[in-house]
């Protein structure tokens, strides 16, 4: 099922519309086909192993979890460091 990301994309801030209007702009340049983005297509990206910035075979579930609605990895560990910033105040 194809979604039209224009309905989606007004729930983004600017700088996220932005963003997003700007990798269209270079879809369109690498395929003149290209008419919008899909869910379909976001979901094969988003569960699909690539290879990171450093070299490592990663996907966004790496960090997000497969279940957008929980807590992704990222989440819990930038918690645990202000938690542990916040306890090494206190006992400064």
């Amino acid at each position: 099922m194809i979604y039209n990301t224009n309905i989606f994309a007004a729930q983004f801030n600017s700088s996220m519309q932005e963003y997003i209007n700007g990798l269209k702009i270079e879809a369109k340049k690498e395929n003149g086909g290209f008419v919008d983005f899909s869910v379909k297509e976001g979901e094969k990206i988003f569960t699909t192993s690539h290879i990171g910035k450093k070299g490592e075979k990663i996907s966004c579930t790496s960090c997000h979890n497969i279940d957008l609605t929980t807590m992704g990895k990222m989440f819990l560990q930038i918690n645990l460091l202000n938690l542990f910033l916040q306890i090494k105040i206190q006992l400064d």
